[in-house]
């Protein structure tokens, strides 16, 4: 940020068109307090053991059901999924299945 406000200022300070601008730059950077970065930087190293397999049941459902008053949308559903498979919700447009899955 600072750079960019002293190209303006340098670019600009001799044109009389932009001396109000300029001036207001000027000071706006007098104004800021200048911090020194760090010299030294440290770094931080992380290792992390390797996780262990996960169980072979993802997802176990048994007798869910879902419903908005007399619509049924499932009816005492089992539903497992096992690892490395792959689900999916279809449905027409307007069937709920935003709504179905939350």
């Amino acid at each position: 940020m600072l750079a960019k406000e002293i190209a303006f200022i340098e670019r600009f300070k001799a044109r009389a068109s932009h001396a109000a601008q300029v001036q207001s730059r000027v000071k706006k950077l007098d104004k800021i307090d200048r911090v020194e970065p760090p010299r030294r930087r440290q770094t931080l190293s992380f290792e992390f053991a390797p996780a262990p397999r996960s169980g072979d049941s993802v997802a176990l459902l048994k007798q869910v059901s879902k419903s908005y008053g007399s619509r049924t949308i499932y009816k005492e559903l089992d539903l497992q999924i096992r690892r490395q498979e792959r689900c999916c919700i279809l449905g027409v447009n307007g069937a709920g299945k935003s709504t179905s899955s939350s």
